[in-house]
């Protein structure tokens, strides 16, 4: 089972190869066990009251996790940003959203996981973070039973570049091998901006016109932080700002507190910003850029005051998503390619080893001028009858058919690569065969030189083959060499 998680410093968002998704308050806290209970006697359940017991080497913990963990939570901790990657925090987001993704019938197999990160931060930050993540195998409890985390393979990609791939077959723009196409991905804490270019099919990322952006919805959350403790005195806590932005007002002490205004002009500023940082990191090369894509959830709260930026624009559609769902492409085509490659290999393998058993097994009419099962430097002798009935150009077949051999030899080596239990019968059993053949041809020809009682130096010396001593019947397996990774076409972010 498959499962990409944008880390979204705001929220997580994961999707399944199922359908499935699950978006997350980027916030957590420990915890104790609670009730919410209804008028009704309902108990609240779901996303609201995400109460999630981690064991790990045999230490117990409970935490809150999401809008549970920022209301009541101790000391809640946003998980994800520079610093909050190197805590257990962001951990246990992780293993919360592979938790509720995964179905019951699937909890003994392993989970392979896209992720994603900002891309200013993408080398320092994935590698440790995957390292991080697969030192701990926890059991988690969401309320019905432990659940032990096994995971696959993991593949790592920049925001914004994830956004670009998923969307690569839907607009014609990023067909088109003329000109340049910008992702600006707007997300809660910071502005991720790739610049990719259609060169053979494959989408390049230009690093010198892509960079991130140190702002973003946060600076409207502090645009209303500001105003109510001007108005109140009072500090306005996060997830209390992160309402008022979502409504515009809050109710506080009991009254209504608006901030309308406070949010538009902030907007306004947050847009105007964004675009100024555009226009100096892509400075005359902005001409080229073919379409700008907005992607994010913050591009969609500043859609009005994006406009007109560029020539041609797009809101992606869902973009809130776009990232998790890139994700979710690009690791599913590399899995299938691998899948794929895993298969054709082995037919390949299979039929090319039936062929060097059938070339080997095969009695020649004349005596054999290719490799044979003989002791380095021994000699097979012949006769002057003998010697008359040899091609002239034995000498010459010889060292073709053994360069042909050898050029047979290294493609087959090329084309095995990892399946030396699949061959190994093969080659035993094609090695006694030889052994057999040329056991028998041996006692041939002894049986034919018999009688004679001389043979001219020139001939001796016309009639000896020098041999290299192979592996057959030593148990040595030729296919022996495990297959690298194949090109799957995802843009070279490397598995981890």
């Amino acid at each position: 089972m498959l499962i990409a998680i944008d880390l979204g410093q705001q929220y997580l968002k994961a999707i399944s190869d199922t359908g499935e998704r699950v978006m997350i308050k980027s916030v957590t806290a420990e915890g104790y066990a609670r009730k919410h209970l209804s008028f009704a006697g309902q108990t609240l359940t779901g996303l609201r009251n995400l109460q999630v017991e981690i064991t790990h080497n045999g230490h117990k913990t409970l935490n809150y996790v999401g809008e549970l963990a920022e209301k009541f939570g101790i000391f809640p901790t946003y998980a994800i940003g520079r610093d909050g990657f190197k805590s257990e925090s962001a951990l246990i987001l992780v293993w919360t959203a592979v938790t509720l993704l995964v179905p019951e019938e699937k909890r003994k197999d392993k989970i392979d996981l896209a992720l994603d990160f900002p891309f200013g931060q993408y080398e320092n930050l994935a590698e440790g973070f995957v390292k991080f993540l697969r030192s701990h195998r926890p059991k988690v409890n969401l309320g019905t039973g432990d659940y032990e985390i096994q995971l696959g393979e993991i593949k790592t990609y920049p925001q914004g570049w994830a956004a670009a791939f998923g969307v690569r077959e839907k607009y014609a723009e990023l067909q088109d091998d003329d000109g340049y196409n910008a992702f600006v991905d707007i997300g809660g804490e910071t502005t991720d901006i790739v610049v990719v270019e259609n060169i053979s099919g494959d989408l390049f990322l230009h690093e010198e016109l892509s960079g991130t952006f140190e702002h973003g919805m946060k600076d409207l959350r502090a645009a209303v932080r500001r105003s109510f403790q001007h108005q109140t005195g009072s500090t306005l806590e996060t997830n209390a700002a992160d309402k008022a932005v979502s409504r515009g007002s809050l109710f506080y002490n009991g009254q209504d507190y608006t901030f309308s205004k406070e949010l538009d002009l902030a907007k306004k500023q947050l847009a105007t910003a964004i675009q100024e940082f555009l226009s100096q990191l892509w400075g005359n090369k902005k001409p080229w850029i073919r379409t700008l894509f907005w992607a994010g959830g913050g591009s969609e709260t500043l859609n009005e005051h994006l406009k007109g930026f560029h020539p041609s624009e797009r809101i992606l559609e869902n973009a809130q998503w776009a990232n998790a769902e890139g994700c979710l492409l690009a690791t599913t085509i590399h899995l299938n390619s691998a899948k794929r490659e895993v298969a054709v290999t082995s037919t390949e393998v299979l039929e090319q080893t039936n062929l060097a058993i059938q070339s080997q097994t095969e009695v020649p009419h004349q005596p054999r001028t290719t490799r044979q099962e003989f002791e380095p430097n021994s000699e097979m002798p012949t006769t002057p009858h003998q010697e008359s009935q040899k091609d002239p150009d034995v000498n010459g077949q010889t060292a073709e058919t053994e360069s042909s051999n050898n050029d047979n030899a290294q493609t087959l080596q090329r084309q095995n690569q990892g399946f030396s239990n699949v061959n190994q019968q093969r080659s035993n059993n094609g090695a006694q065969q030889n052994q057999a053949q040329d056991k028998h041809q041996n006692q041939s020809h002894q049986n034919q030189n018999r009688g004679q009682q001389t043979q001219s130096p020139q001939g001796q010396g016309q009639g000896r083959i020098h041999t290299q001593p192979q592996t057959q019947g030593t148990g040595k397996n030729r296919f022996s060499e495990s297959r690298g990774a194949g090109s799957d076409n995802t843009g070279g972010w490397g598995s981890r």
